[in-house]
């Protein structure tokens, strides 16, 4: 399972530094990996959707609570990515909403759902960029993922 950075979410989520932080200190959003002194927070790239996809819902005329963030970002961490790209096939794309830990998708679009198969692809894009990007030789690459 490929882990993302905190500087790697910021990138592909869409959200601060400072926003990040603060839901990982409240609880809003538990990291896959790397917790605690010394270590980076790492996420999966479920996770990353979900975060992707709340910040989406809490930007629209929908919105949304840190709770109900919570159990979305949750919901998505425990859909594998084949289970992901098997809904994608069977034409079930937009969120629905998180229900007892589960995500609902469903094919029809209406005001204020979130494309879920639209932010998987755009993460992907971008995870793919930054994996090409030669790595910073002093081992900082912060703010540097996509510069040459």
């Amino acid at each position: 399972m490929r882990e993302l950075s905190s500087a790697e979410v910021l990138e592909v989520a869409g959200t601060t530094e400072m926003q990040l932080r603060d839901w990982c200190q409240k609880g809003t959003i538990k990291p896959a990996g790397g917790r605690g002194r010394g270590n980076h927070r790492k996420f999966s790239v479920l996770q990353t959707v979900g975060i992707a996809v709340s910040i989406e819902l809490r930007n629209s005329d929908r919105g949304c609570s840190a709770d109900y963030m919570r159990r979305v970002i949750s919901a998505f961490a425990t859909v594998t990515e084949e289970e992901l790209l098997q809904a994608f096939e069977n034409r079930t794309r937009y969120f629905e909403l998180e229900h007892n830990g589960r995500v609902l998708l469903h094919s029809e679009k209406y005001p204020g759902c979130v494309d879920v198969q639209k932010n998987y692809k755009q993460i992907e894009k971008q995870i793919k960029r930054m994996s090409k990007t030669e790595p910073n030789p002093t081992g900082r690459n912060r703010g540097l993922v996509g510069n040459k």
